[in-house]
């Protein structure tokens, strides 16, 4: 849950990129990762 607050804090301090971690980016569930990040930059960068 952390890191998913940290990803809205940065889109909210308009982040002009992202980069996962190797834990997450080769972990278990990587495109869901990638997917979940899309998506809230989708839902979250107008505000």
């Amino acid at each position: 849950m952390a890191e998913l607050n940290d990803i809205y804090n940065c889109i909210l301090n308009k982040a002009t990129g992202f980069m996962l971690t190797a834990k997450t980016g080769i972990g278990r569930y990587p495109v869901l990762a990638i997917k979940t990040l899309k998506d809230m930059i989708d839902r979250y960068s107008d505000r």
